[in-house]
């Protein structure tokens, strides 16, 4: 069960949880000024983001190249030319730009404090922030995987503590525990994404549109209008980082995508209790950053590689080994992403027995898709010995 999970079989005109946040199809959202206001507040959130991402990007990529701070990938990458690394700070400044103006719409189109949720909002926004800190100190100078890793879990212990948690027992330290491991997790498998041209921000804009999608047709506001906004940046920064890409969101942008998204996934509100296929949609909705992360994992240790140093297991990596162009890998790959994400939507909206027949039908192609990757040969060992990723900065 996920924090926002609610029983659609109660008035939904009820439907306030405990958190602020979980404020969704109330009376509120039936009142027409409710309404014209959320669409107000994504079109903003949308907006803002992307056009400030457009405008700093470039301001981020002079500063990259005047202070040296670039990634220079090796020879088994598409592009010899080092590339500015500060990307992610575009990316940052974008969004919170965005949910600040987004903020003062919903106050101003009339929703209560309550249903805001400012506070939780605000905290979150921080520890992502925070996350993105750690990856640009990491960027700039690289940290210790235990550097990571730690600020990730006490990330997740934050937010756990506002009252997101991924719920599945009475027990709170195994509530604790899976909450902590779904944060580390996704965050991490956003950060191996960051490894080819355009693969990270393109899945980010994806995973969001689908989030998006889910929330704001039940009118789970919150959801929704961060959902956009990150998306929003992440068009933004696509402008520069396309194939080929001219800067790299590094470290910094792609630990805070990863933790936003991961957060993004545990509020989403579910449709109905945890015996329900419902239940599943947000680990569907992050299923091909789950199946890269669990085949880089798989490879690193069975090549007797550390999971954590740099290398070419990532799905990108190995359709690029296969002898696909670079556009034609990142293509194929948006497309997967997109054919999840439509999945995912159907599964979320549709009746509980086809929904089972479909999650079933999606996790066979994964496990078949990921099999056929693994059997696929790389072109090196994978791993460089400096940590780095012989492909587009670190994974």
């Amino acid at each position: 069960m996920w924090s926002g999970e609610r029983d659609l079989t109660r008035d939904p005109h009820l439907g306030v949880g405990p958190d602020p946040l979980m404020v969704t199809t109330n009376n509120y959202f039936f009142s027409t000024g409710i309404v014209l206001g959320m669409w107000q507040t994504y079109l903003v959130a949308f907006v803002s983001s992307a056009f400030f991402c457009v405008v700093l990007t470039p301001v981020a990529m002079r500063v990259a190249v005047r202070s040296g701070i670039l990634a220079r990938p090796s020879d088994h990458e598409c592009h010899k030319p080092p590339v500015p690394n500060l990307g992610g700070i575009a990316i940052v400044v974008a969004f919170v730009i965005a949910v600040v103006a987004s903020l003062v719409v919903m106050a101003t189109s009339g929703w209560p404090p309550h249903a805001i949720g400012i506070d939780v909002v605000s905290i979150v926004l921080a520890v992502a922030v925070g996350l993105a800190f750690v990856g640009l100190v990491d960027d700039v100078r690289q940290l210790p995987p235990s550097w990571h890793i730690g600020a990730e879990i006490a990330a997740a212990v934050v937010v756990w503590s506002a009252g997101n948690v991924i719920v599945t027992t009475n027990l709170e330290a195994v509530n604790l525990c899976l909450t902590v491991i779904w944060f580390v997790g996704i965050t991490n498998a956003f950060k191996f994404l960051n490894n080819t041209d355009g693969v990270a921000a393109g899945l980010t804009t994806i995973t969001c549109l689908t989030l998006f999608a889910i929330a704001s047709r039940d009118g789970q506001l919150i959801v929704a209008t961060l959902s956009i906004g990150l998306a929003g940046s992440t068009i933004g920064f696509l402008v520069y980082n396309r194939p080929p890409a001219r800067v790299l969101m590094g470290d910094c942008g792609a630990r805070f995508v990863g933790f936003l998204v991961a957060y993004f996934v545990i509020i989403l509100e579910a449709r109905t209790g945890t015996n329900s296929p419902w239940v599943l949609v947000p680990v569907c909705i992050c299923s091909y950053a789950i199946l890269d992360t669990s085949l880089v994992v798989i490879s690193r240790l069975t090549t007797s590689h550390r999971p954590w140093r740099g290398g070419q297991h990532n799905i990108s990596q190995r359709l690029l080994d296969l002898g696909l162009p670079l556009r034609t890998a990142v293509t194929m790959i948006y497309l997967a992403a997109m054919s999840i994400g439509v999945l995912s939507f159907v599964i979320y909206v549709t009746n509980p027995q086809l929904a089972s027949i479909l999650v079933v039908l999606m996790s066979l192609a994964l496990v078949a898709g990921g099999t056929l990757l693994l059997r696929a040969p790389l072109t090196s060992d994978g791993s460089n010995q400096d940590g780095t990723n012989p492909g587009r900065g670190k994974s």
